[in-house]
């Protein structure tokens, strides 16, 4: 058992009347946490920060991924439908930088994506992934994949 009280503690002692700045624990601030001070509620689980980013907590991510997927949305790289809920991820159009310090889950920077997509997407934003030609969208790992069952074909009918 502790031997100290707790800054926010009040003391036991009758003759000290239940203060909390008794026994060298000198004058109790309550600190406030730290979002309270930086982020401001706006919606379930959805807060706008200083610099006017939205942040949203998983459970709001999720809403935002179920109902882009009841529009009908398919997939921002290659366009396919979506065949497997496990298969989806929500993904940022904008790149959301190192750590993601300047992530913004705003409606208007959120899509969805193939986890494969979405992780070979990486922290570039989606204008660039797209650009890159050796990007392996669905379409593309189809095309590779048909191409090598030709090769192998052709290997062995000239063997």
């Amino acid at each position: 058992m502790s031997s100290r009280l707790k800054l926010n503690e009040r003391c036991p002692l009758p003759e000290h009347n239940r203060s909390r700045t008794c026994c060298g624990r000198g004058d109790f601030v309550p600190i406030k946490k730290r979002h309270e001070i930086t982020r401001k509620l706006i919606g379930r689980g959805t807060y706008q920060l200083p610099d006017g980013r939205i942040f949203r907590n998983p459970a709001a991510k999720k809403r935002v991924k179920d109902e882009f997927l009841k529009v009908g949305k398919g997939c921002a790289a290659c366009d396919e439908p979506f065949r497997d809920y496990a298969d989806v991820e929500l993904a940022h159009i904008e790149s959301k930088g190192m750590n993601g310090h300047k992530a913004d889950d705003a409606i208007g920077n959120l899509t969805l994506m193939h986890k494969r997509e979405n992780q070979e997407q990486g922290s570039r934003s989606l204008e660039d992934y797209l650009a890159d030609p050796k990007r392996i969208g669905l379409k593309g790992r189809a095309h590779e994949e048909a191409t090598e069952i030709d090769h192998s074909f052709k290997e062995s009918v000239e063997a």
